[in-house]
């Protein structure tokens, strides 16, 4: 049987193109832990590869980031 999966942070920020000042942020991460996890993601996200789908074009974009559990 299967291990349930049990996140440890919660990052979910809503962005909008158009009026960036408006952006949300919900986490239970502590709030100077943000930059960190934020950095240590995008640089996860380098030499993933080029994705080959059509972008989805929009004004607002929601961005959730969910990790196992950690010293966040």
């Amino acid at each position: 049987m299967p291990k349930a999966f049990k996140a440890g942070v919660v990052l979910k920020i809503n962005f909008n193109l158009n009026k960036p000042d408006k952006t949300v942020i919900k986490t239970n991460a502590k709030r100077e832990a943000i930059s960190e996890i934020l950095e240590a993601w995008l640089l996860g996200q380098v030499g993933q590869g080029e994705d080959d789908r059509m972008p989805n074009i929009k004004d607002e974009y929601e961005i959730v980031q969910i990790r196992p559990s950690s010293n966040y």
